[in-house]
């Protein structure tokens, strides 16, 4: 039974980003739509298997437990209670995705952590595929050659980097694992395609993200280095084909565009130093609680409804301890991968060093766009930390003679009913209504938190 909800997941990572599922729907909708389904049929997975639960140590489960509590406290003292509650919950939820890929890694041979990598990279390869075909169509019509334009399957360009921050990594380690030289070329070109994307798109955060993950294993030891070499190889070729294509033979063939498409992303802060500074003052002006989970979203000054950077929004929603809280969480989940990698000398040594770059990437990306907010992006997240953890033994799995305290048991239980009943709540309550939404007044269309359109605002706090 587990492996059929697994199997139900796969689908949804899969065809989500590439196919129409809900026609009418906006893509951020269908994403948050196909997560909630995903958290539900997790629950129940997690159901099936709570005979191998994880037992981590016993500071990892106070400073978990610490932190959903500080939420609900954030989100029972925040100006629009019953949103705050929905981001918490969907904190749970995100939690519920990460412990039944724990458990179904455990339960199954340790291939596993190769098909979810296979299944990741077959998602950015149709990606890549679908963005050479748009340029080479434009080249052949003689089309304008704007490199964001051509994009297929993501409504926007920095969602689509959130998923390059992911992808990228997983490539090289890849290309180390398998002893085919045709499937080391295939997954070479691929990895090169995708970096031909992201360069000429000009995603700032996917630049930021590997180059910081390149910079951290120049440090840390030749497993990491020759991970780095795969990158650094598909960099440099991707770099002189973006020149030749975008615009050398852009030129040649008459073609407007915007070269790289970078000038609008790398010229500006695109208004982020003003948001920081916003969020800044918010946090001094409501330091322990925040002003609620989801709170962000209510504010008046800025169309965005959240502020492009984890840190920043952590500690401006839910307070600072709570953000002190996730630090702490964050440092021992990266030293205790690390410590287990550099012990670990087996044929997927190379697999989980590519994981483990992915992880820390797209945690980089955080920084300047909304990983934390984004569906698709959570998901991913969610189920790439809990392969990680179980493939690395990062806590034991329960055997059927331990039993939790009884009182930890059903606390968790009724927590993982309260996020499945209060996620599909909302979904029954708003996807009716999903389809005419108007625009907010005076600012137009809201950008997208919960839904697409997602600024809290009026006596309830309706978000739509």
């Amino acid at each position: 039974m587990s492996v059929l909800v697994a199997t139900i997941i796969t689908f949804f990572l899969f065809v989500a980003p590439l196919f129409d599922l809900t026609p009418g729907l906006t893509w951020h909708d269908q994403q948050r739509t196909l997560q909630v389904a995903s958290i539900l049929l997790s629950a129940i997975g997690l159901w099936i298997n709570r005979h191998l639960l994880p037992v981590f140590s016993f500071k990892v489960h106070i400073l978990v437990g610490l932190f959903f509590l500080l939420g609900v406290l954030s989100a029972s003292l925040s100006k629009y209670p019953l949103w705050s509650f929905v981001e918490v919950f969907l904190f749970g939820g995100v939690f519920i995705v990460g412990l039944f890929a724990y458990t179904l890694t455990s339960n199954c041979s340790r291939q596993l952590v190769l098909w979810v990598m296979v299944l990741l990279s077959c998602v950015a390869a149709l990606l890549a595929l679908r963005f050479v075909s748009s340029v080479l169509a434009a080249f052949y019509f003689k089309a304008d050659l704007y490199p964001d334009a051509v994009i297929n399957g993501f409504d926007n360009v920095r969602w689509f980097g959130q998923f390059q921050a992911l992808s990228l990594p997983v490539f090289a380690g890849l290309i180390a694992y398998t002893g085919r030289p045709l499937m080391k070329w295939g997954l070479f070109i691929t990895l090169v395609s995708l970096w031909v994307s992201a360069i000429a798109i000009g995603n700032r955060g996917v630049w930021a993200s590997m180059i910081a993950v390149g910079l951290l294993f120049v440090c840390l030891g030749k497993d990491y280095r020759q991970w780095l070499k795969w990158q650094l190889a598909a960099v440099t070729v991707a770099m002189s084909l973006v020149w030749f294509c975008f615009i050398y033979l852009a030129g040649e063939f008459g073609i407007l565009g915007d070269g790289m498409g970078t000038s609008r992303d790398l010229a500006t802060s695109s208004n982020r130093l003003d948001i920081w500074g916003y969020t800044l003052k918010g946090i001094l002006s409501a330091p322990l609680f925040g002003a609620g989970p989801m709170g962000f979203a209510s504010n008046y000054v800025f169309r965005v409804a959240h502020p492009h950077n984890s840190v920043l929004q952590i500690a401006y929603e839910w307070g600072i301890p709570a953000l002190l809280v996730c630090f702490w969480l964050f440092l021992l989940f990266v030293l205790s991968v690390y410590k287990r990698i550099r012990l670990d000398s087996g044929r997927l040594h190379l697999v989980y060093v590519s994981l483990f770059a992915a992880i820390l990437a797209v945690m980089a990306d955080s920084l300047v766009s909304g990983v934390i907010v984004m569906p698709y992006s959570q998901l991913w997240l969610a189920v790439l930390v809990g392969v990680l953890a179980s493939e690395l033994k990062m806590g034991r799995a329960v055997n059927c003679s331990y039993r939790y305290p009884i009182r930890v048991k059903a606390l968790f239980q009724i927590s993982v009913c309260l996020s499945c009943l209060f996620l599909g709540g909302v979904i029954l309550r708003d996807l009716p209504t999903l389809y005419p939404y108007e625009l907010r007044p005076g600012k137009g269309g809201d950008a997208p938190r919960f839904w697409s359109q997602g600024s809290i605002h009026g006596a309830e706090g309706v978000s739509r």
